[in-house]
């Protein structure tokens, strides 16, 4: 078994383990917001202020893709609309050239 004092070593070493991988994150992000800076034109621009674009960015195509296939869905139906009156519209060119035959039957 472990000794109290070994057990307090290793934790220590475990803390310093992690406060060096948090360091290296802070270095990686603070690279990647200075790599995003130089090329932005825009020199205030942070990897958080990237994410957020990108993430408001990604809502946009999500609503954009929403309307288009609402706008899908209206222009299927105004085209079964279209064609209903164009129906209508060639019975109502031949009741005028041939008028309506029962029309014609109770007047005679």
């Amino acid at each position: 078994m472990q000794s109290a004092q070994e057990s307090l070593a290793e934790l220590r070493a475990a803390i310093r383990y992690c406060e060096n991988a948090i360091s290296a994150a802070e270095s990686t992000i603070e690279s990647i917001d200075f790599r995003l800076q130089m090329k932005s034109d825009d020199p205030n621009v942070t990897l958080e202020g990237y994410k957020n674009v990108q993430m408001k960015q990604r809502q946009q195509i999500k609503d954009l893709e929403a309307a288009n296939e609402s706008l899908v869905i209206d222009n299927h139906n105004l085209e079964r609309i279209v064609a209903d009156l164009k129906a209508q519209l060639i019975n109502l060119n031949n009741h005028i050239k041939f008028g309506n035959p029962k029309n014609d039957r109770k007047l005679v």
